[in-house]
């Protein structure tokens, strides 16, 4: 699909001096971290059907094939790893909601959007990938998350398990400054939940950073606004974002630009933590389009499709050299994820067929 011309700021530079600093006692911390996890995982197991499900994302909105093109007018600097010509890699695309367990579409959530290309050529980041032949992209539509470290990721995810008893454990484990932040953070997006009416209209942001090559960046899915919206359909329907998402597809395909912020500098484009790099700051270049094609959702052959994908494992850490995970959020993700993964008895990242 020919997209239009890219609109990526001029200005865009980028440096490679970046460089991470490794914590003393990450290994016992993040061993700790999975304990927690799993603890979180066997909780929910013993209250729905006894069998242990994804820590997160439990439900799934949309499960599909699609095309990830690479633009062919990229700065000369973002030319590494799977953006290193102009080519077009088939992806599987995940669209969930964040909770542990699933809900109704209109309760207060986060929405998540996960790619896995496949095609992809070279050495995995993770042991035992064997013939894995994949990348994968993991974002959420939040453009930043309030933590400067694992620990504090960890803390205001688990605690969201019980809503009662959530804001208690934050404030008395972040403290009443930041545990404050953290609240009204949570409370701006559960206010805009009850906007949202489309995953296809949301963007996605990546949060904290991978590499491209010897630069940082952070990433996120921006859609392309070009299309009617399909029909809204009620908002108090259990599974309304796919009802919408399955009548938008039946309309055309869908479309996102894959775009790049570059590390500039330590102090503000911190590596670490979670928090957004500003566009003042490093603007977005656009790399890539993905586009998920029009077709009916519910036909025997997508449901089928829908549940082989579902099925995946999705971690930032199914991936080349060239684009590394980067900075403490992303070390503990490493371990985490893989270790949830074969707690529900899924392999790290099984061929792709």
């Amino acid at each position: 699909m020919a997209g239009p011309a890219n609109d990526s700021d001029e200005r865009a530079t980028s440096s490679a001096a970046w460089e991470e600093r490794v914590a003393a006692g990450e290994p016992e911390q993040f061993a700790e971290f999975i304990r927690q996890v799993h603890q979180y995982q066997d909780g929910f197991a013993r209250s729905g059907d006894g069998e242990a499900h994804r820590a997160f994302h439990v439900k799934t909105h949309a499960a599909v094939r699609a095309d990830f093109t690479v633009r062919p007018d990229i700065p000369e600097f973002a030319k590494h790893g799977i953006f290193a010509e102009p080519k077009t890699f088939p992806a599987l695309v995940r669209i969930s909601n964040g909770f542990s367990a699933a809900r109704m579409d209109w309760f207060p959530d986060l929405l998540g959007f996960t790619v896995k290309l496949t095609g992809v050529e070279g050495p995995k980041l993770l042991e035992g990938e064997g013939d894995a032949d994949t990348q994968d992209f993991l974002t959420l539509n939040q453009p930043y998350l309030p933590a400067y470290d694992p620990k504090q990721l960890v803390i205001i995810s688990l605690a969201a398990a019980n809503l009662l008893s959530a804001p208690v454990k934050i404030v008395g484990a972040l403290g009443i400054p930041h545990g404050m932040q953290v609240l009204l953070w949570t409370l701006g997006w559960s206010l805009g939940r009850f906007g949202i009416r489309s995953v296809a209209t949301e963007d996605y942001s990546s949060e904290v950073p991978i590499t491209i090559g010897p630069h940082a960046i952070k990433f996120a899915w921006r859609p392309r606004r070009t299309s009617a919206p399909a029909s809204r359909g009620n908002i108090w329907q259990r599974n309304f974002l796919r009802d919408e998402f399955k009548h938008r597809l039946l309309d055309g395909d869908v479309v996102f630009d894959f775009r790049a912020q570059f590390y500039v500098d330590d102090e503000r484009t911190p590596i670490d933590g979670a928090f957004p790099w500003k566009e003042s700051v490093s603007p977005f270049v656009t790399l890539a389009e993905l586009t998920i094609r029009r077709r009916d959702l519910d036909t025997a052959e997508a449901r089928i499709e829908e549940k082989y994908i579902d099925g995946l494992s999705f971690n930032p850490w199914h991936a080349i050299e060239a684009h590394r995970p980067i900075g403490n959020i992303q070390r503990a993700r490493r371990v985490v994820y893989r270790a949830g993964a074969l707690h529900r008895g899924r392999a790290d990242d099984p061929t792709v067929p």
